[in-house]
Parts: structure tokens; C-alpha cells; sequence
């Protein structure tokens, strides 16, 4: 429950400064954990969750296909903060009628960063550990 409402302000949060980003206004870090609207936002989030719940019960398919119709959740409530959860849900699935296969492909076409970054990372940790290693015994011969 406390991973779902942490998860659930901070998704918010985020979109509401990716938009400020985008408007040109000043944020904060404050920005990032929206506490004013936390009430909306769990229940949002704990909706779109027992949804998505229960579309996983059928298989793991209908699931993950309803999980991409129900992504842009955050950014409606964002722009309409009046709506009420269920329009919110709904515009959510008809906005991504049609569409759910090209965020599917946008999120694959990540895997290649991802992997480039955890390389890069494996080959500094693996130059950097001889380095420090020679540093530390260089240390202790001269004490």
C-alpha cells in the first residue's frame, strides 16, 4: 500500500514537472511530491491498481494491454484536476485506442540505452577497482 501511494505521488509529481518544464515555469524539488493532492492521487492510483488487478486475473496479456491503456492516467489528472477518477480511467483508454503498440515500441527502443549504460558502468567499476586497490596497498606499504 505504501509502495503504491509513494509510487502513485511521484509519477503524479513528475508529470506535473515534466508540464511546468514544458510551460517554462519555475519548479522546485517540492514539486516532485505533490502532498496536497495526495487524497486524488491515491485514489486514482489505487483505482487504475485494482483495474489493472483484476484485468490480470484473466492472463498476464489482458493485463500488460490494459496497463499501456491506462499509462496516461497521470498526465489527464494533471491537465484536468476537476475530473473525477473514472473519467480519468476512460479518457486514459480511449486516448491510447490505437496507440498502445507505439508506446510499446517507444519503451523497446530504451533496452539499447539501458544496456549501454550497464556496460559503461561494469567497465568503470572494473578500470576503477585495480586503481583503488593499488592506491590502498601503495598507502599501507609507506605507514
Amino acid at each position: 500500500m505504501l509502495n503504491m501511494a509513494v509510487t502513485g505521488l511521484v509519477g503524479y509529481g513528475s508529470v506535473d514537472v515534466l508540464r511546468k518544464i514544458r510551460r517554462g515555469e519555475d519548479f522546485t524539488i517540492r514539486d516532485f511530491f505533490p502532498t496536497d493532492e495526495l487524497g486524488s492521487v491515491m485514489a486514482l492510483t489505487f483505482v487504475k491498481d485494482i483495474y489493472l488487478f483484476l484485468w490480470s486475473l484473466l492472463f498476464v496479456i489482458p493485463g500488460i494491454i490494459k496497463g499501456y491503456s491506462y499509462s496516461q492516467v497521470y498526465y489527464i489528472a494533471n491537465e484536468n484536476p476537476g475530473m473525477s477518477v473514472d473519467d480519468i480511467i476512460t479518457e486514459s483508454r480511449e486516448m491510447m485506442d490505437g496507440h498502445k503498440w507505439e508506446l510499446f515500441i517507444l519503451q523497446v527502443s530504451f533496452i539499447g540505452w539501458g544496456r549501454t549504460l550497464h556496460f559503461a558502468t561494469i567497465l568503470n567499476v572494473s578500470l576503477s577497482i585495480p586503481r583503488v586497490c593499488q592506491k590502498g596497498l601503495s598507502s599501507i606499504k609507506h605507514s
